[in-house]
């Protein structure tokens, strides 16, 4: 299990994965989630809009691991 992200920091909640045009360390604020994450990851699922049918840009947020973070989820 990997415990950093491709920027080199380790995980932690809010953390983003997002695509390459997407500079580490850019903030992106979610009204719906109320919060900012940070980007500090990306890999192959993240992608941009158009690409593979997806309508926006894709974004994976890091809310931990376990029960918790399921019900967060």
């Amino acid at each position: 299990m990997w415990v950093r992200g491709a920027s080199g920091k380790f995980v932690f909640n809010g953390m983003l994965a997002a695509p390459k045009s997407y500079k580490f360390g850019t903030k992106i604020y979610f009204p719906a989630l109320h919060g900012v994450g940070q980007v500090e990851d990306r890999w192959q699922a993240i992608v941009h809009a158009w690409q593979r049918s997806e309508k926006y840009d894709r974004i994976d947020i890091w809310v931990g691991r376990g029960e918790q973070a399921l019900m967060r989820a």
